[in-house]
């Protein structure tokens, strides 16, 4: 498996740089973003999504069909992927959750409970993503399963869109109850060990050209 990471680190190296610019770029210019909520949930969402763009540049030089001739499984396979996926989730989350941090300190405005109110679906959203996306991917393949990522994509984005809009209305508050939202990442935990599950069995019995 550390052989898989490495590829898909040197891919990421290679393909991959302008990701974690937009990321940096977002998350910084969040603090200074008076709570929108596009600012904060694209970079989590644009991490989740990351390795299936690794994904699709593995099957493009079929690196997926080199992997057949070595000792390795596919359930492995897959398990490298969304063991990544969670590594960038998480390192992305908490940068987002500093900076946030730091942004509500600096209003005076800090208050823990709300802000793990706060952060609680941030992290549930990025494992939504691609714990949808991801099985569509193994079963069907990068371009038949890219037609999940666009759905995906376009509702994570219709959503915090209307949530923006919402919040600078004046009359109206977008909130969330304080024990839903902290149940909500481990939904969101169930919900991507599923996905694994999911995806280790439909890659399974794929056939691959």
């Amino acid at each position: 498996m550390k052989g898989l990471f490495l590829s898909d680190l040197y891919m990421a190296k290679k393909y991959c740089r302008s990701y974690f610019l937009i990321m940096l770029v977002f998350i910084a210019v969040s603090f200074w973003g008076n709570n929108n909520t596009f600012l904060i949930i694209y970079p989590i969402v644009l991490a989740g999504m990351m390795p299936i763009t690794l994904l699709s540049y593995s099957e493009r030089c079929k690196w997926n069909v080199y992997c057949e001739t070595l000792p390795l499984t596919r359930r492995q396979t897959v398990a490298e992927k969304y063991l990544l996926t969670s590594l960038l989730l998480f390192g992305v989350f908490l940068l987002i959750a500093a900076v946030q941090g730091a942004r509500l300190s600096a209003n005076g405005s800090f208050d823990i409970g709300e802000y793990g109110a706060f952060l609680s679906p941030l992290l549930t959203v990025g494992l939504l993503s691609p714990s949808i996306t991801l099985p569509c991917m193994f079963k069907y393949g990068v371009e038949k399963g890219r037609i999940a990522y666009y759905v995906v994509v376009g509702f994570v984005c219709a959503v915090t869109a209307a949530g923006t809009f919402l919040s600078d209305e004046p009359n109206q508050e977008v909130s969330i109850p304080l024990h839903t939202a902290f149940l909500l990442p481990l939904f969101g935990t169930a919900v991507f060990v599923v996905s694994y599950f999911i995806s280790a069995k439909v890659y399974e019995k794929r056939e691959i050209d």
